[in-house]
């Protein structure tokens, strides 16, 4: 098994999520407005990208110092020192269903780094590494303003050309995708 160093560059099996990546995504969304099945494909593969996002927040939170005695840097800090490699490795994500993905650490320490429960430590601090991976993840979307774009390619922008807020009625009205399309013109009676 590689050993890692505490702040290697290079991460074996890994591959870079960033800005580009989330626009890729969010232009195959925008080309599959007219295909319902094609769309709900983009939408889990866009879900799958965030899981993925959140577990290499997770991952980059758990790649403190290297050390198997146990002894070396801070004991409660963040990112979390690495005793056994099973912590910082355990991170993976899963399928519950389409459209919902899972992240998730199955290393026997997980439970014991978030809620701080040390038997021997009597200043044990919490580090909710899961929670704050979710944060960072929301955080990145916000910065990327992915929501806006992908709520304008499905059920139309938030603002309209004055920048005045529309309502979700107002939304939905022009959406094809969602098939709420109605009658248009002039009705009778």
């Amino acid at each position: 098994m590689p050993r890692w160093g505490a702040r290697s560059g290079v991460i074996p099996g890994a591959f870079g999520i960033d800005r580009r990546t989330f626009d890729d995504i969010d232009r195959i969304v925008r080309d599959l407005d007219q295909n319902l099945k094609a769309f709900h494909q983009g939408e889990n593969l866009l879900i799958h990208l965030l899981a993925k996002t959140q577990q290499g927040v997770a991952q980059a939170k758990s790649r403190g110092m290297v050390d198997p005695s146990g002894q070396a840097g801070k004991a409660w800090g963040i990112p979390v020192r690495r005793i056994s490699e099973d912590y910082y490795k355990g991170w993976k994500i899963k399928k519950i269903a389409h459209g919902i993905w899972m992240t998730y650490n199955d290393s026997r320490e997980a439970f014991f780094i978030e809620f701080a429960i040390n038997p021997r430590a009597t200043g044990a601090v919490r580090r909710p590494i899961l929670k704050m991976s979710a944060v960072a993840t929301l955080r990145f979307i916000q910065r990327t303003r992915l929501v806006e774009r992908f709520t304008a390619s499905t059920i139309g922008a938030t603002r309209n050309q004055k920048g005045q807020y529309r309502s979700f009625g107002a939304r939905m009205s022009g959406s094809q995708l969602l098939g709420v399309v109605g009658p248009e013109g002039r009705l009778p009676g």
